[in-house]
């Protein structure tokens, strides 16, 4: 998913270590989280809201979010 946000809309404009709520929370768009504890997949993508995600952020085990801007 990750690969294909970056072919579709260019670098994110925002990134984030050790990403939470607080962080994000100026922001909405498409938030990809960096997870390297899963398995079977590395990234999930979800839309950020500005106070939460659309279905779930994965918070404690994102390393690291990457975040494309939607206007309002």
């Amino acid at each position: 998913m990750i690969n294909f946000l970056y072919q579709k809309f260019g670098e994110p404009e925002l990134v984030f270590q050790n990403p939470n709520g607080n962080k994000l929370s100026k922001y909405k768009g498409i938030l990809v989280v960096d997870v390297d504890t899963w398995l079977n997949v590395s990234d999930h993508a979800s839309i950020w809201t500005g106070s939460r995600c659309a279905d779930s952020c994965y918070f404690p085990y994102a390393k690291k979010a990457y975040l494309w801007d939607l206007e309002d």
